[in-house]
Formats: C-alpha cells, structure tokens, sequence
C-alpha cells in the first residue's frame, strides 16, 4: 500500500461519513471500529478544553498588549513637550484658524479656557487640542 492509496481510502471513509444521516452514524457509535459513546465525550473534552485554553491565552495576550499600550499613552502625555511656549502658541492659532478640521463649539471653548493666558494654561490649552488631534505634537515644520 502506498501512502496515496491510504489517503485515498481515507477520503473515501471521510465522504462516507459527511454523507450519511444522524441516525446511521449513532447506531454504528460503539460498534466494533467505530468510538464508542464514552470515547466520544472524552474527545469532546479534550477539543473543548484546548479551546477554552487557546480562548484565554489570546485574551491574557490582548490584556497585555492593552496595558503595553496604556502605559505607552500615559507616558507619552506625561512627556515634556518638545515645543516651546511661543511654537504652542503658533500651533494653537494655526489650529484654531484651520476651520475644515476644528468642531463647532471649540473656539468659544477655547476662548473661555484662555482667560488666563498663563504659560500653563497656554500648555493646557496646546495639550487639548493635541488630544483632539488639531496639533501633531511631534511636527516641527511651522
């Protein structure tokens, strides 16, 4: 026998099973060759079991990749800016000035926010905005 003849019948018994009712393959359950009921349940364990466990691993991978990544966000906001008080102030009127991207309602916001005009709230101002995404923190070509 050759390995291709083997497939073959394995094919054969594969077609052979797809093909035959629910009735036909229960009543050959526990005859001789075939699994019994017992086999059945223990396989059924197994496949579910290794699945369960597939199931978690990808979860505790997504977790952590989620922490990876919250901790990367926390630690770039927290980062000092690489821009100074008068290129903040640039970026925000460039922000501020590019009506097809800035919502409706966030220049009278930023108004009111501005009162002060300390250098703080000039960063607190620049950081909001960043986090709208109106500033790229990182472009340095204004």
């Amino acid at each position: 026998m050759t390995l291709a003849f083997i497939k073959q019948i394995n094919e054969y018994v594969i077609e052979a099973t797809i093909e035959a009712s629910d009735e036909e393959i229960l009543d050959c359950v526990g005859s001789d060759g075939y699994p019994s009921q017992q086999d059945i349940y223990q396989a059924r364990t197994v496949i579910t079991q290794a699945i369960k466990e597939q199931r978690q691993l990808r979860l505790s991978q997504q977790r952590a990749a989620f922490q990876v990544y919250k901790q990367e966000q926390e630690v770039a906001q927290n980062a000092p800016p690489k821009r100074t008080i008068p290129e903040m102030l640039s970026d925000i009127v460039a922000a501020m000035q590019n009506q097809d991207k800035v919502p409706e309602g966030i220049i009278l916001a930023f108004r009111e926010q501005g009162q002060g005009g300390s250098e703080d709230d000039i960063f607190e101002i620049w950081k909001n905005l960043v986090e709208l995404g109106l500033i790229d923190p990182d472009d340095t070509k204004s």
